[in-house]
C-alpha cells in the first residue's frame, strides 16, 4: 500500500494541472446564472455553419447567430492554446508512475471535453439584444442581462467586441427573433 506521501506526490500534479487550466477560463462559468435555464450545451460550431459569427478582440470567445439560437463558445484559438498547455503539462514529468500519467491524462481530457462545447440560447428565450455604452447586451425574457459579468483574462466579454461586429450581431439577432 502506498503511503500518504506518495499519494500526495501523485495528486499534486493533478491539482496543478487543474489549476493551470482554470485561470484560462476564469469567469466563464457555465451555469444558469450566466445563460438561463432553457439554454443547452451543444457541439461546437464552425463560423461557416452559422448566419453570423464574431470573436472577442482578445480572441477567446465566439458569439454566433444560428438559425434558432445565439451560440457562445470558446474560440478555436483558445481551444488550441488550451490543448497545447494541457499537453505540455501532462508531458512535464517523465518520472511519473504509469498511474500518475494515466490520471493526468484523464483530467486533461475531462477539462478539454468540458470546455469543448457551446451554449445555445434559443431566440424564443431572448427578449432583447442591443448595444449600450459600448457593450453588447443580451436580455432573457425576465429582463436579466445574460453574460453581463462574464470575464476572460480579466476582460469583460460583452465589452470586448469591435463596434462594427457588435452592430452586425445585433442586426442579425433581431432578424431571427420572433
Amino acid at each position: 500500500m502506498k503511503s500518504n506521501k506518495s499519494r500526495a506526490a501523485i495528486l499534486i500534479p493533478i491539482i496543478f494541472l487543474c489549476a493551470l487550466s482554470v485561470p484560462r477560463a476564469q469567469g466563464v462559468v457555465f451555469s444558469e446564472d450566466n445563460y438561463g435555464e432553457d439554454a443547452e450545451l451543444v457541439d461546437r460550431m464552425a463560423h461557416s455553419d452559422t448566419d453570423y459569427a464574431m470573436t472577442t478582440r482578445e480572441g477567446s470567445i465566439d458569439f454566433m447567430i444560428a438559425e434558432k439560437s445565439i451560440v457562445i463558445q470558446f474560440s478555436d484559438s483558445f481551444m488550441t492554446n488550451l490543448r497545447e498547455e494541457l499537453d505540455a503539462e501532462t508531458s512535464k514529468e517523465p518520472d511519473d508512475s504509469h498511474f500518475a500519467t494515466v490520471i493526468k491524462s484523464m483530467v486533461s481530457s475531462g477539462v478539454r471535453t468540458m470546455l469543448d462545447r457551446a451554449i445555445a440560447i434559443p431566440f424564443t428565450e431572448i427578449s432583447d439584444v442591443y448595444i449600450a455604452e459600448g457593450r453588447l447586451v443580451i436580455k432573457d425574457l425576465d429582463g436579466k442581462d445574460l453574460f453581463g459579468e462574464m470575464e476572460v483574462n480579466d476582460r469583460k466579454v460583452m465589452e470586448d467586441f469591435r463596434r462594427r461586429d457588435a452592430r452586425r450581431f445585433v442586426a442579425e439577432a433581431e432578424r431571427h427573433m420572433p
